[in-house]
């Protein structure tokens, strides 16, 4: 349910509930069809699940010109949930089919719990202007990056609640338009736990990772690292996803892709958590194949380490995780 009032400066409530599947990365790293064809033929069950009897409230609030502040209340009632099934189309002789958990964090599944989380953020791009008709408001965007700002608790001892915890995140993202040299987008985020007295693993650090051939979201993701490999409950870490898109700078220059319209796009994601929990991968691709596909090589460098490395697929409209409620 959901309602909005409000036309200068609206506010929207939305309430939520029943029973759910929810990812052990409420961010849905995998999505579900990707998983059952990765099951199906290769045996590689990815998506790690648990199931959730739900509320939510979410509240939010223009205040000003570019600055949106929100608050969440969410409540779970997990319980753990086991495959019924090991069926494939080709039965691999060196891989067992996975459990529903995350076995890289856990080595037998959780047991049902309780937890009541808040959280309240703030989201602000300064220089934001508008074109004010009178019943709406249209974005003409700002020369400034956005920032995001948002700080979760976990609350013990409310409805039951088992987990205890305090963490924080905060980030920064742009896309700017260089007009005859290309396009240049970034994400940065940093944050950590500030308390860990209780934390479940549905409620680490978890980073989107990627393990089938489509790509994930480019400024969310890593394209080549394992789910949940380094998930956490670190004090402090660092984030970085960064892609420059030439535009045809480069590739007009050469015949054949000129005659194509094939782009040229370069980057590196990247993320620090300590000296011994690091990772990097770069990637250089083609975009604007048959004006709908994305083509990039991405190398993965755990700990600087070049260890593996891999092709994605992108395709408009289409990526290979979903996205967070």
């Amino acid at each position: 349910m959901n309602y909005v009032t409000g036309k200068r400066y609206p506010w929207t409530i939305s309430i939520a509930g029943g029973k759910r599947i929810y990812q052990f990365n409420n961010a849905n790293p995998i999505a579900p069809f990707l998983n059952s064809l990765s099951t199906l033929f290769y045996e590689r069950n990815y998506m790690k699940i648990y199931e959730a009897c739900f509320g939510r409230a979410n509240f939010s609030k223009v205040v000003a010109e570019g600055l949106t502040l929100s608050a969440t209340l969410q409540y779970q009632d997990r319980m753990p949930l086991e495959n019924t099934t090991d069926f494939t189309f080709k039965n691999s002789e060196t891989r067992t089919y996975a459990p529903n958990f995350p076995q890289e964090l856990m080595s037998e599944n959780f047991t049902r719990h309780q937890a009541v989380i808040a959280t309240i953020g703030a989201s602000w791009r300064p220089g934001s202007k508008y074109i004010e008709f009178p019943d709406r408001k249209v974005s003409l965007g700002s020369k400034y990056p956005t920032f995001n700002l948002a700080l979760t608790q976990g609350v013990n001892g409310l409805f039951g609640s088992k987990i205890d915890y305090t963490k924080w995140r905060f980030g920064i993202q742009d896309n700017i338009n260089l007009k005859l040299f290309g396009n240049f987008r970034y994400s940065i985020f940093t944050g950590g736990f500030l308390r860990r007295d209780s934390v479940a693993v549905p409620d680490y650090q978890h980073f989107n990772g990627n393990q089938v051939v489509f790509a994930s979201n480019y400024l969310t993701s890593f394209q080549l690292l394992p789910y949940y490999q380094y998930s956490n409950t670190a004090s402090n870490y660092v984030q970085l996803h960064v892609e420059h898109h030439f535009n045809g700078m480069l590739t007009n220059k050469i015949p054949v892709f000129r005659q194509w319209n094939w782009h040229l796009v370069a980057g590196v994601n990247g993320f620090y958590i300590n000296s011994n929990s690091n990772y990097t991968e770069p990637f250089v691709g083609l975009e604007n194949i048959f004006r709908i596909i994305r083509l990039d090589a991405y190398w993965g460098l755990p700990n600087g380490q070049p260890t593996t490395t891999g092709l994605r697929i992108g395709i408009i409209g289409f990526t290979g995780n979903g996205t967070q409620d």
